[in-house]
C-alpha cells in the first residue's frame, strides 16, 4: 500500500490535504468495536471494571 501511494504521489501535481490522505488511510471504527479495544487494553494492563450508579 505505501509503495503504490508513494507511486501515486509521484504523479500527480498537486497532492490532497495531509488530513484528506490521513482520513482515507483511516480504517472506520463503530462504537462497539472502542469498546472492544477499551476492555482489551484494560485487561492487558490489568484494570479492573469498576460498576458505579449514576450520579456517584
Amino acid at each position: 500500500m505505501l509503495t503504490y501511494l508513494g507511486a501515486y504521489w509521484q504523479r500527480v501535481k498537486r497532492l490532497d490535504p495531509l488530513k484528506k490522505i490521513l482520513q482515507m488511510m483511516k480504517p472506520k471504527q463503530t462504537q462497539a468495536d472502542m469498546l472492544e479495544e477499551i476492555k482489551r487494553l484494560n485487561a492487558v494492563f490489568g484494570g479492573k471494571v469498576v460498576y458505579r450508579e449514576r450520579g456517584e
